[in-house]
């Protein structure tokens, strides 16, 4: 597996704290530096020092960072379980279009889990329609286009059903095609073992408390920072699964929501429609 880091930082303090021959200045009205390097490079270790030096001064160099994890067929085809990354977003959210929700069991303190108590609606128009599944602005509503769907039950995989995804106006005239589905898991939530990393950045292991871990235990932290391991005594056999623990925050529109992951065979069968916007990160089962 080979880890690679997209690093964006205000033009202003790059050339401050760093050679002008690092990165890429990108952007019109407001200049920024991309930086794309790998955790074991140099330069990331002078951008870690100087990031965790302004840290401390209440200041920050890094505006974003993105991590894409590469594997060979080999690792990816030898994983029994695969984490579902699925990139393209789009807004308004679904609690923008009418999608009614439930908070009444959710933890005072993270406001998790939020139950959804009707069927997910949203501005089918604003969903990017080249994609196979996307996720909206909220975080925690996926949806999956028809041909993924049928693919999907087809092959009677399980953990997962599906329910539809109406849009936020009824239209006038006649129904429009059905076209993208929410994907429901019904599988065994699975417990995130220890190796898993979760928490407000790459730099996590130097920071102090991640402020967004809930001390009651449903919000574990902002992000995922590693691969993801599982707790293999936990997992059902589902074809779908899903993480016990919750990552983000509850914000405005934003939600905390659960990582999923699917089996190798859910895998070949996804990648047999040849989907745009799905990719795949190997997940680990540990005892």
């Amino acid at each position: 597996m080979r880890e690679i880091l997209e690093l964006r930082i205000p033009e202003d303090l790059a050339r401050q704290y760093l050679p002008r021959d690092i990165g890429e200045t990108i952007g019109d009205l407001v200049l920024v530096r991309k930086v794309v390097v790998e955790p074991g490079d140099a330069v990331f270790g002078v951008i870690r020092e100087t990031e965790l030096a302004l840290k401390r001064k209440g200041q920050f160099l890094l505006t974003s960072v993105r991590q894409y994890r590469h594997y060979s067929k080999q690792e990816l085809d030898s994983a029994e379980l695969l984490t579902l990354v699925i990139d393209p977003m789009f807004e308004p959210a679904g609690e923008q279009c009418g999608t009614l929700y439930d908070d009444s069991e959710a933890c005072p303190l993270c406001l998790a889990p939020r139950r959804q108590a009707s069927d997910l609606r949203l501005d089918l128009r604003a969903i990017p329609k080249s994609k196979s599944a996307a996720v909206s602005i909220a975080r925690n509503e996926l949806v999956f286009k028809d041909e993924l769907c049928q693919a999907i039950s087809r092959a009677a995989l399980s953990g997962i059903e599906f329910r539809p995804v109406l849009h936020c106006k009824p239209p006038v005239r006649r129904a429009a095609p059905l076209v993208w589905w929410q994907p429901w898991l019904t599988s065994h939530p699975v417990p995130a073992s220890a190796q898993t990393k979760f928490g407000t950045s790459i730099f996590a292991d130097e920071c102090q408390q991640d402020e967004y871990r809930c001390p009651n235990g449903p919000v574990v932290g902002l992000q995922l920072l590693s691969e993801l391991y599982l707790t293999r005594a936990e997992w059902d056999g589902s074809d779908f699964v899903r993480t016990r623990e919750y990552i983000g925050v509850r914000r405005g529109l934003l939600n905390p929501y659960q990582i999923v992951a699917v089996s190798q065979r859910a895998r070949m069968i996804i990648e047999s429609t040849r989907p745009k916007g799905i990719a795949f990160e190997v997940a680990h089962l540990v005892s």
